[in-house]
């Protein structure tokens, strides 16, 4: 699951240190809970740990996920079922499926701009979607991802 980041496009929009921090605990837990159901490499038990720690400890006190908490829990909860869905049409293997798998595995996209819309408003919103978009193509390209 690479959602981000080689250009450091969430660096160049998202300037809040605990806006950053939250979403690189998530991306950190997403990663990890990717691994698990692909099964496609071996998780650490240090990997498993630190993600639940993250999930039960360390997001429920970030203070810009407290703050905004209204806000962006519907966000986390859209990019879960997303990615679960994805899962899911990944495994059918057509042609639309496929497209659409690979679409809503970068959902998280929109947090980031969501947070990035708290911290610096609208204009630096749509900003940031296209350069995430953008990065986030550049670095899983579609043919990459329909090969796995």
């Amino acid at each position: 699951m690479n959602l981000i980041e080689p250009d450091g496009w969430i660096d160049k929009h998202l300037t809040n240190a605990s806006a950053k921090e939250l979403i690189a605990v998530l991306y950190d837990i997403f990663e990890v809970w990717d691994d698990l159901i692909d099964k496609d490499k071996h998780v650490a038990d240090e990997d498993i740990n630190r993600a639940f720690f993250n999930a039960f400890a360390v997001i429920p006190i970030n203070g810009f996920y407290i703050q905004h908490f209204n806000r962006l829990y519907p966000h986390i909860v859209a990019t879960m079922t997303a990615w679960e869905t994805a899962n899911v049409l990944h495994k059918m293997k057509s042609e639309e499926s496929l497209a659409q798998a690979y679409t809503l595995r970068k959902i998280m996209i929109n947090l980031v701009v969501e947070c990035v819309r708290i911290c610096n408003g609208d204009e630096a919103a749509r900003k940031a979607a296209i350069a995430g978009w953008i990065s986030s193509s550049r670095n899983d390209p579609y043919q990459t991802f329909i090969g796995e």
